[in-house]
């Protein structure tokens, strides 16, 4: 049984479709062999890198190298909460002989993210600090780590949702009245 592709919404990027249905055996509850119908995703192609088959990933680096101490990176697209960051594809200039940390800088407003910048540093990540009564209105998220000309996604190859957490409640008062503390958490 021959299926045509199957067209899948991508975050408003666009249409991914499906390749030709492969079948695999699986397990039925009975203990029976069935038939299973699989497929792979084809991304379109702006998700590849270019002058190459590298399918990139969401807030993937491309590195470009200007000299023998410095780069450029350029971060694939990507979102937190629904919001590509202001400047996604702008590129970044940064140093080779040391490490670079990129990570999405988050502002937030009644516990919703409203906006999103990428930022390069050679300072290292920092945790977050719990905020008393509602979530912190500014946060990072760390994305990518480029090390010797090498860059590691932090982020699982997927889009972000970031969302404020109860990282621990204090009581306080006659009445022990319960005033959380809350993270935000990807």
């Amino acid at each position: 049984m021959d299926k045509a592709p199957i067209p899948i919404s991508f975050d408003g990027f666009g249409p991914i479709t499906s390749p030709k249905p492969s079948f695999a055996q699986g397990v039925g509850r009975d203990g029976s062999f069935a038939p299973i119908w699989t497929t792979e995703p084809k991304l379109p192609n702006q998700f590849k890198s270019s002058g190459s088959n590298k399918i990139l990933s969401p807030f993937d680096a491309n590195i470009s190298v200007i000299s023998p101490s410095t780069a450029t990176v350029t971060i694939s697209p990507g979102t937190v909460s629904g919001i590509l960051p202001a400047n996604i594809l702008s590129p970044i200039s940064i140093s080779l002989s040391s490490t670079t940390y990129i990570s999405l800088a988050c502002t937030a407003s009644n516990n919703v993210v409203t906006g999103v910048t990428v930022v390069a540093s050679s300072t290292p990540f920092v945790g977050q600090t719990p905020t008393s009564g509602i979530a912190a209105s500014s946060f990072s998220i760390p994305a990518v780590v480029i090390i010797n000309f090498q860059s590691y996604n932090l982020l699982a190859k997927n889009w972000v949702s970031a969302v404020p957490v109860v990282a621990f409640i204090t009581y306080s008062g006659p009445t022990n009245t319960p005033t959380p503390s809350y993270i935000w958490s990807w």
